[in-house]
Parts: C-alpha cells; structure tokens; sequence
C-alpha cells in the first residue's frame, strides 16, 4: 500500500514537471512571438522561441503517451476500441476552439495581411510570406483545414493565419 501510494505522488509529481514545463514553453513562444512582432529584446526574438516548441513538443508529447499508458479506455492503443476513444477525445478535445479560431482568421485573415504589411514596414526583419493571409481559394483551403487533411498536405500546412501546422505533429 505505500509503495503504490509513494509511486503515484511520484508519478503525479513528474505529470506537473510536464504540464509546467509545457505551459512555461507557451507562454515563452508568446513572447519571442511578440518580440519579433514588436521588435522587443533580442534574447526573447532569437533561438529561444525554436527550443521553447522543441520543449513544448517534447512535453505534450510525453503526456499524450503517459495518458494511453495509463488509461483503461485507451487499452495502452493496442485495439480498436482504444484507438477509437483516443481519437475521439482528441478530436472532441481540440475541433470546437479551433473551428472557431479556423473561421474567424478566414474571416479577417486580409485585414490581418495588411497590419502584417504595415508592421514589416516599420519592422524590415519581421517581414514573412503573405500567402496565409491572401488565401486564394477559400473554400478549398476552409475545407482542408475543417478535415483536418491539411497536417498530409505540404502546400497547405501553414496556409492560414493560424499556427495550425502544428496540430498535425
């Protein structure tokens, strides 16, 4: 009884180093993403911003895999059954806020082309490829985004005005 209740303070314990970790990667990506925006301090617009998503990657990705491992309605994913409820949890998790998110960037992804234009104008460095917010087609680029297909499809996997590229990671 207490080696099971001393492992699972421990187990406990390393599941909030992770969350922490992940959310401290957040929000530092925020900022290196406002740095390079605003032209803020160049320790937050440099390499920090990349390893912050390796770390952010890594962490969601051990607790996406600790949550499958310990899950009865996962079945560790080796059935069906397990795979399916994972799925569905995941898609139940993530789809509402970003359909949400998905509509309104097509809706002002334009207008957010022109403050990105205006910005890159003031700030040379932080210029970027306009083609997510200038979308060409959008009921197809809606379509793809709304299957989720577009993580399969390199020409679309950074198409919006969202950092959706990484939902398919």
């Amino acid at each position: 009884m207490a080696i099971t209740l001393i492992m699972h303070t421990a187990i406990k314990h390393d599941v909030a180093f992770f969350d922490f970790l992940r959310g401290w990667s957040a929000v530092l990506v925020f900022f290196h993403h406002a740095a390079i925006l605003g032209g803020g301090p160049s320790f937050l617009s440099g390499q920090i911003g990349q390893e912050a998503v390796n770390a952010f990657m890594v962490a969601s990705g051990f607790l996406i895999y600790f949550q499958c491992a310990t899950s009865r309605s996962y079945d560790q994913l080796q059935s069906w059954n397990g795979m399916r409820n994972f799925y569905i949890r995941r898609f139940f998790r993530i789809a509402p806020a970003y359909y949400f998110a998905l509509i309104a960037a097509l809706l002002i992804s334009t207008y957010l082309g022109q403050c990105r234009e205006q910005i890159a104008e003031v700030l040379p460095s932080s210029a970027t490829s306009m083609d997510r917010y200038y979308i060409k087609d959008y009921l197809f680029s809606a379509l793809i985004h709304l299957s989720f297909v577009f993580g399969m499809l390199p020409q679309y996997s950074f198409s919006t005005p969202l950092p959706d590229w990484s939902l398919g990671l």
